[in-house]
């Protein structure tokens, strides 16, 4: 009986990675590193959504403006971000800031 709880606690597939996406708006980009051949130059990004701000850097640029409403989820430490061209672009996530409300 135990067992079969188990197996169907685990829905159908449940090694497909199934992502729960929200959309934010990207309020700030800027490019920090070195394009020298030696150090590599990488593109920092905040997203900020309902009711948290992410800082990203990713090791190119997203194709999508400021002030771009994406599509994104965060996978532990990494946010994924699907630009506006479509493709999932992933990178480690270096802040994530509660959002403050609004004063009245």
């Amino acid at each position: 009986m135990v067992v079969l709880a188990m197996v169907f606690s685990y829905p159908l597939g449940a090694d497909d990675k199934k992502r729960v996406w929200e959309y934010g708006e990207i309020v700030a980009m800027k490019q920090d590193g070195f394009a020298d051949g030696e150090t590599a130059a990488y593109y920092v990004y905040r997203l900020r959504a309902k009711n948290v701000t992410y800082m990203a850097a990713f090791a190119s640029p997203l194709k999508a403006s400021i002030h771009a409403t994406v599509k994104f989820t965060v996978e532990k430490k990494s946010l994924c971000v699907q630009d506006l061209d479509g493709k999932s672009r992933t990178a480690a996530i270096v802040e994530q800031v509660a959002n403050t409300p609004p004063h009245p």
